[in-house]
């Protein structure tokens, strides 16, 4: 397994022209290149008509849902800095939410614009090299018209195969979960860390959500996986108590345990 078979999954989901504008073959990461990038994205249509044929289109990428009566149009790629074999962290949503036909998940590529809320939280959980060290994507890589349904088909015809070459390339990573919905599509292949207590911590004004670690077995491995709120700012009010010094302690202790560090 190496980046060349990694850019040609790349090409089964998004198609030849937004991989070779946003893979850098040389760094074998994404492009760092911000305006290049955002004039791209800026023209970049994934539904495009074809000339001399009146009605007649193609769609870019990945047309799995479209076969299956789904319609599609926007794509979240993954977004990575750095070579794929030194990842220590995957990070995983549920698909795309963007303006654009196609994007890169949180934009990691950013050099001069504001850093994104995901990693300025999850620095504070010490992991101070998040935005370097991270591998972000979706298990969806399109948004459709039957969100769950498209969920399960790329989980099946995409993400589990994308899972496995990161794993082929380090087996080493830990697995970062955004929010409970995402971690549901795995519930039947995660496992407790311990069995002494109960690792789930929840909020003590409202009692939602804040955090959960587990171990993911797949491929004959067992990742370190933890679970925390989406990291966009409608959950700003759930963030900031697992910001608070007591949870944060309670956190970043359960986290060595696991070696997520």
């Amino acid at each position: 397994m190496n980046f060349k078979d990694y850019k040609e999954w790349f090409i089964s989901v998004f198609g030849s022209e937004a991989t070779e504008i946003i893979l850098d073959d040389k760094n074998e990461c994404i492009r760092r290149d911000e305006k290049k990038l955002r004039d791209f994205f800026e023209t970049y249509r994934r539904i495009e008509p074809l000339k001399n044929y009146e009605n007649g289109y193609i769609i870019k990428g990945c047309n799995e849902c479209l076969s299956k009566g789904i319609i599609v149009r926007k794509q979240d790629c993954p977004g990575f800095l750095g070579k794929l074999n030194e990842i220590k962290y995957v990070i995983v949503g549920l698909e795309a939410n963007i303006e654009d036909d196609i994007h890169i998940a949180f934009d990691q590529f950013e050099t001069k614009a504001k850093e994104h809320l995901l990693f300025t939280r999850l620095k504070k959980l010490s992991f101070p090299q998040i935005k370097e060290k991270a591998y972000v994507t979706d298990i969806a890589k399109c948004r459709s018209t039957n969100l769950h349904q498209s969920r399960q088909n790329c989980l099946k015809t995409h993400f589990l195969k994308e899972l496995k070459m990161l794993l082929e390339l380090n087996p080493e990573f830990r697995i970062i979960f955004q929010g409970t919905t995402v971690e549901s599509y795995f519930s039947n292949d995660l496992k407790p860390f311990s069995t002494l207590e109960n690792d789930e911590i929840k909020s003590n004004k409202n009692n939602k959500f804040l955090f959960k670690r587990q171990y993911l077995l797949f491929d004959n491995k067992k990742i370190p996986t933890v679970t925390f709120p989406h990291g966009a700012s409608r959950t700003s009010y759930l963030w900031d108590e697992i910001e608070e010094k007591e949870v944060l302690a309670i956190i970043k202790s359960k986290l060595k345990e696991l070696q997520f560090d």
